[in-house]
């Protein structure tokens, strides 16, 4: 649980409450949604996403983390779910702080404000050369969306450090 707090206060999520009996935490996501992640331990199936099911409908966004979902509970999951944000994550995706490493770059999320001064001065947003797929490492980790925009800070022996922009993308959707 530990880990997963961690890439949330990363994510710059708010208001945690952990509830350790149900393997829970929520949370206040940084676009200001309700949040709620869910801990499995086992192989998930439809008949553990339908006992879930009314809770994951009150909140906008769920993080599901677990060593296995089968197929079904993936598909039950787009059919009833549709309306909400939700990712799947496996235990080795949160296992440690994967931004803390001295060669990963510094990414922040732009605002819409600052997403659209870039794409006014390098041009418009849906042809922007440079992307980064939502299935990512970094991408996941800090829980980047397709549309979103990031300012990667390299450090720089010469210039000090460097500052780049990348589209996040859904590469199954774009292909």
């Amino acid at each position: 649980m530990n880990n997963i707090a961690c890439m949330l206060k990363k994510r710059l999520y708010s208001d945690f409450k952990v509830d350790k009996n149900k393997q829970t935490i929520t949370c206040k996501t940084n676009r200001n949604e309700t949040c709620v992640v869910l801990l499995c331990d086992m192989k998930v199936g439809v008949s553990y996403m339908k006992t879930w099911f009314s809770i994951l409908n009150k909140f906008d966004h769920f993080i599901l983390v677990g060593p296995s979902f089968s197929f079904q509970s993936i598909q039950y999951l787009n059919q009833n779910l549709s309306k909400i944000y939700y990712e799947i994550l496996h235990p080795d995706d949160v296992c440690f702080d994967k931004t803390s490493h001295y060669y990963v770059p510094q990414y922040r999320l732009l605002n819409q404000k600052e997403k659209y001064d870039i794409c006014k001065k390098y041009g418009d947003q849906s042809k922007f050369p440079c992307m980064i797929s939502k299935k990512d490492a970094i991408a996941k980790y800090m829980g980047f969306r397709p549309g979103d925009m990031v300012e990667i800070k390299c450090s720089s022996l010469i210039s000090g450090y460097s500052v780049y922009y990348r589209q996040i993308i859904d590469i199954s959707s774009s292909v």
